[in-house]
């Protein structure tokens, strides 16, 4: 399953559910606010640090991203910077800087897809018309 397709909720309820526990317990374990599951939409960072604080081994980048496995099984974590889940608050922060950058680089890239994908076109048509130009030419030879 890829679960980067799902959202931070979504994300967020099966670790929960993983952990045995129903929703309710697992906020008063972690010190999450009563209800603030069910409210989710994104994980902050608070909540994450509330997470990773009481499941040092849980993996945040799959939590905030979907990458790698629910839980770090060893120390040699392969998602970039985060090796356990006791990050620093700046650890957390760096994650989050660095998927906005990449979310931002990759609708660059989208873009350029786009504008490329656009010139062969271009090119392809160019490149019809000189193949019936050339054909022209070459009937015109051949009288």
């Amino acid at each position: 399953m890829d679960y980067r397709q799902l959202t931070q909720k979504e994300r967020l309820l099966m670790f929960v559910k993983s952990t045995g526990m129903g929703q309710n317990a697992f906020e008063r374990k972690t010190g999450a606010a009563v209800g603030s599951i069910n409210r989710v939409q994104k994980v902050s960072a608070n909540l994450l640090k509330k997470i990773c604080d009481t499941y040092p081994n849980a993996n945040p980048a799959w939590l905030l991203y979907g990458m790698g496995e629910m839980y770090h099984t060893d120390n040699t974590s392969s998602t970039p910077n985060v090796d356990t889940c006791t990050s620093s608050n700046d650890s957390i922060d760096s994650i989050t800087m660095q998927d906005e950058g990449s979310l931002a680089r990759i609708s660059e890239l989208e873009n350029e897809c786009v504008s490329l994908r656009a010139r062969v076109a271009e090119l392809e048509r160019i490149n019809a018309r000189q193949e019936g130009i050339i054909d022209t030419l070459k009937e015109l030879l051949q009288k």
